[in-house]
């Protein structure tokens, strides 16, 4: 049973519209209160939110963007007079699934309603937001609201709907895999086999075996014929990770089976038609291997049909609060943390680095200080940028180490005398030497 969530600063709204819905099969919270509203938000899952667009409390648009960031599997219906179209138009921009106008008939709402729990239910990248930590990690690719982020998915929309082969680009962490999970679920193919490999972490030899299968005999040790992920993936899609490190043989065999739709298994005389939607994904100047004749031309353009190149995230700082905000949630949930949030300075130190390792980066960071956290808000003492940097985020704090290291070396290891020369607490003290590995003698 679908879980719905109705917010409408009009109690009377709020419970007709309640109890229309329950009557219709949905299992439904209803509130008047938009920061109780936050509240379930915050502590329970639901496969849709119908909320009024102007409430005194907290505006439509703002809990829009609150789930958003919590649950961006869940679906949102903006209900609004028709004086605040305009409005609402923009609610659908930033990420509602379509408005209603009041007053509204009820096959109207129970049909917008019906089309965004279908729309949700058919996209297993998006997942239920009852599904499990590992589902809902790979949501994090669809999180953002700049305007780079949002040319991406609008062009993503347009080609998933399509059966065209796409080269996603980027740098390493952008989240070129998760984004080409999203396409497949989008697709007419959806309920059809996603399978993904990644061609960089195979030999020339086990790359073409595994893409392409082999007869009994194509080898020393083949004492069986095996079919190849082709044809696992046939009339779904396969996913072609880090494309610029397949051999020069493995490229003549993809470029066999997307101008005609066949593959021939190692050992094999005969050719086999396979249905299959290609994706391909690189970080790395494919113009510059076709230059050094590391890879094909011809395969390049049958590849790069739509390209779309993923942008850094130091490209998208707006969106850093967003997916740092996501990520905080979801690991306090899985490390049972009690955790409401960031400091403003550390939010502002997160949005003010560069990431060079992306939205990866980003959740690797997010994780270590949930799991060392001690108190409800995260501070900007408690982020440390990089495992390998001696010092933690701001400037103040860039020296955090050796002061530490001086400090109790002056007081000769002693912790007590160290946390008062410091001026703090021996439990921050010793959750410090914990961080930044110095053993107290």
């Amino acid at each position: 049973m679908s879980r719905l969530l109705v917010v409408d600063d009009q109690e009377s709204v709020a419970y007709s519209t309640g109890l229309l819905l329950k009557r219709a099969g949905y299992h439904v919270d209803a509130s008047s209160d938009a920061k109780k509203a936050l509240e379930l938000l915050a502590h329970g899952s639901y496969d849709l939110v119908l909320s009024d667009l102007r409430m005194e409390q907290v505006s439509g648009l703002e809990l829009l963007k609150q789930v958003r960031a919590q649950s961006p599997s869940t679906e949102v219906i903006i209900m609004t007079a028709f004086s605040n179209i305009e409005t609402a138009v923009e609610a659908i921009k930033g990420g509602a699934f379509d408005y209603i106008r009041k007053p509204f008939m009820a096959d109207d709402l129970l049909m917008k309603i019906g089309k965004a729990i279908e729309r949700q239910r058919r996209n297993p990248m998006l997942g239920s937001p009852h599904a499990n930590f590992h589902a809902n990690e790979s949501s994090r690719s669809i999180i953002g609201s700049s305007a780079l982020w949002k040319d991406v998915l609008r062009r993503v929309d347009i080609l998933a709907r399509t059966d065209c082969t796409v080269l996603l680009t980027g740098e390493t962490g952008t989240g070129k895999s998760s984004l080409a999970r999203m396409i497949h679920a989008m697709s007419p193919r959806a309920e059809k086999p996603f399978i993904a490999i990644n061609c960089a972490n195979l030999s020339e030899h086990l790359l073409e075996r595994e893409l392409f299968g082999n007869v009994r005999g194509a080898y020393t040790g083949a004492d069986a014929s095996h079919p190849g992920l082709c044809e696992a993936a046939h009339q779904g899609t396969l996913f072609l990770d880090e494309i610029g490190a397949a051999s020069l043989s493995v490229q003549s065999k993809l470029l066999m089976l997307l101008e005609g739709g066949v593959i021939r298994r190692l050992g094999d005389i005969r050719t086999f038609c396979v249905d299959v939607r290609i994706l391909a994904a690189t970080n790395a100047d494919i113009q510059e291997h076709i230059r050094n004749r590391e890879f094909r031309e011809d395969l390049f353009y049958r590849l790069s049909v739509a390209a779309v190149r993923l942008p850094a995230l130091r490209e998208r700082p707006t969106d850093v609060p967003l997916l740092a905000e996501h990520f905080m949630q979801l690991f306090a949930k899985k490390y049972h943390k009690d955790i409401r949030g960031f400091s403003a300075e550390a939010m502002h130190c997160l949005a003010s680095h560069a990431f060079p390792g992306n939205v990866r980066e980003l959740e690797h960071i997010v994780e270590q200080v949930v799991i060392s956290a001690f108190s409800e808000v995260i501070r900007v003492e408690d982020i440390v940028l990089s495992p390998s940097s001696d010092h933690a985020c701001g400037g103040e704090f860039e020296d955090e180490r050796g002061r530490i290291l001086r400090g109790i070396a002056a007081n000769k290891y002693n912790v007590r005398k160290t946390a008062n020369a410091l001026g703090v607490s021996r439990a921050t003290l010793y959750r410090k030497l914990h961080r930044y590995g110095i053993q107290p003698r």
